[in-house]
């Protein structure tokens, strides 16, 4: 078989296409995502389902969202990281509506009660350039998969370095937020021992988005703030 020097360059120009940033970061979703619901995020059956599940309970609920091995690979980075000096703990005390006290309202009303919050944090710039979290953080098919759940025209990734998350473009207050404990759909490693938790809170935040690291799977949980139908009274959490 003979190889001309334009059928060489040829060759050269179709391996360097297929081999494209954009291309080995699909091949990386799909590997991360093979044999999990993630797999199935550009589904219109699958979108629609979740949708109908957001909006009838203001949450949607995704069981085994990723396969047993990349859930084991985010456990073990995550364990690592919460476990070495690039965690901290963070330690607050908030109202239930995370917010200054009323003075009106004597100080043991129940409006006025401190919550106690403690975890340990891994933000996102400490989390390692090549780890999987980061890969199904920047993967479009995991934003446009919760666009289409949460029912918002678009979102893009935060430019905080700290806690990247989903933010919508035309809010301020929203980008303020990604910056702060109170972002969309944040990536970071959250960690929780014995005497940590959430003190009982009102999520006033658009929508979440939590990945939860179990033995034997994971499961995406979209939570949205404002209950349907009226969607204006904050819920509980």
């Amino acid at each position: 078989m003979m190889i001309t020097a334009a059928a060489s360059r040829h060759a050269a120009t179709a391996r360097t296409l297929r081999h494209t940033p954009l291309r080995c970061a699909a091949d990386r979703w799909a590997a991360l995502v093979a044999g999990g619901a993630a797999a199935r995020v550009s589904d219109p059956e699958f979108v629609d389902e979740c949708r109908r599940q957001y909006v009838a309970n203001g949450w949607c609920h995704v069981p085994v969202f990723l396969p047993r091995a990349t859930c084991d690979e985010l456990r073990a980075e995550a364990v690592g990281l919460l476990e070495s000096e690039h965690a901290f703990a963070s330690s607050d005390e908030h109202t239930v509506y995370q917010e200054e006290a009323d003075p009106r309202l004597p100080p043991d009303h129940a409006r006025n009660r401190l919550m106690q919050s403690k975890k340990r944090i891994v933000d996102y710039a400490r989390i390692p350039p090549q780890s999987a979290l980061r890969a199904l953080y920047t993967a479009p098919q995991l934003r446009g998969f919760v666009q289409a759940v949460v029912g918002v025209p678009s979102l893009h990734l935060s430019a905080c370095p700290f806690n990247a998350a989903m933010v919508r473009p035309h809010s301020a207050p929203s980008f303020r937020r990604a910056c702060s404990r109170r972002a969309c759909g944040s990536r970071q490693y959250n960690g929780y021992y014995d005497t940590d938790g959430l003190g009982w809170h009102f999520d006033r935040s658009e929508f979440g988005v939590n990945l939860v690291l179990q033995a034997a799977s994971s499961h995406l949980l979209l939570t949205s703030s404002l209950p349907p139908p009226a969607r204006h009274h904050a819920t509980e959490h």
